[in-house]
């Protein structure tokens, strides 16, 4: 008892920072490596402990914008600070989505690899393929790589196609 107490104070109460590297990973598994994945369950748990701020780092390419931020209204719900992305509808789409997406079994995103906080199976998935942005005028390696519908919309931009991302959570109080 005493260190199931130790560690959710220790999830709870330190930066919990997540890397994501491009790969597949299926949803039901979680994100990060296959050396570090924090499952969706525990990121369930945690989650719910309490309201919690999220920051998404993004590296892209060609300059792009490189943060955005998110913070939790709820335990069940996101919404936005006053930053605003490039694009006039991005990140909109996210406000009053489901902070874990359980409630999301009957969309079978395995396929696309998709992750953690999406609309639909590509609209937000670090780990995940853009496998239809090949029709867009991109190569196979392109439509590998991370990509923010949130940030970069959903037009197969290349140009601010997701090199590295970082996910830091904070308990609010």
């Amino acid at each position: 008892m005493g260190l199931q107490i130790l560690l959710k104070t220790s999830l709870l109460s330190t930066l919990l920072v997540l890397l994501t590297t491009q790969q597949k990973v299926k949803y039901t598994r979680g994100i990060g490596t296959k050396d570090a994945i924090l499952p969706l369950s525990a990121f369930k748990k945690v989650t719910a402990e309490s309201a919690i701020s999220c920051t998404l780092q993004c590296s892209q390419t060609k300059g792009c914008r490189s943060w955005n931020y998110y913070k939790t209204r709820n335990r069940d719900n996101c919404e936005l600070n006053s930053r605003k992305a490039l694009s006039t509808d991005i990140l909109l789409r996210h406000d009053g989505g489901m902070y874990y997406q359980d409630a999301k079994e009957e969309m079978d995103c395995n396929d696309l690899g998709g992750g953690w906080w999406f609309l639909t199976c590509t609209g937000f998935h670090l780990t995940g393929n853009y496998s239809g942005c090949n029709s867009a005028g991109g190569t196979s390696d392109m439509a590998k790589k991370m990509k923010c519908v949130a940030i970069t919309g959903i037009n197969c931009d290349f140009g601010c196609l997701l090199r590295a991302a970082t996910m830091k959570l904070r308990r609010n109080n």
